[in-house]
């Protein structure tokens, strides 16, 4: 399965997640919703702010294809939380990936950080 199947078949179909994106560690973009214009240098800080729980974050916000969402919280070394009106966003990040995902109300944060943490714990099973 490619990487855009994996986003498709694993998280968009389980309505849940309205956008994602897969990269890898180094932010290098593998696979994303055609409705996302997200950049490497966008996720840097994204990736960063994974693995120290929020870091600069907590000031800056996170900025994720173009929009910028006011940050919620995170856990370091794996995940963090975001949110701009009705739209949300969970990162979560494994030793070689990190899959941003968006979702939109009445979608609730922690349906699709279920769905993301799942496929997150898949890619972990294929030492991804």
């Amino acid at each position: 399965m490619s990487w855009q199947d994996y986003i498709t078949k694993q998280l968009l179909s389980t309505n849940l997640v309205k956008d994602a994106l897969i990269a890898g560690a180094d932010g290098a973009i593998w696979a994303q919703s055609k409705n996302l214009k997200s950049t490497k240098e966008e996720l840097q800080p994204i990736i960063k702010g994974i693995k120290d729980g929020g870091g600069a974050l907590t000031t800056s916000g996170v900025k994720f294809s173009g929009t910028k969402f006011i940050f919620l919280s995170g856990n370091a070394g794996k995940c963090i939380r975001a949110k701009k009106a009705k739209v949300g966003l969970h990162a979560a990040m494994t030793d070689k990936t990190v899959v941003v995902s968006l979702y939109e109300d009445p979608v609730q944060h922690g349906e699709c950080a279920a769905v993301v943490e799942k496929f997150c714990d898949f890619l972990k099973g294929k030492n991804y």
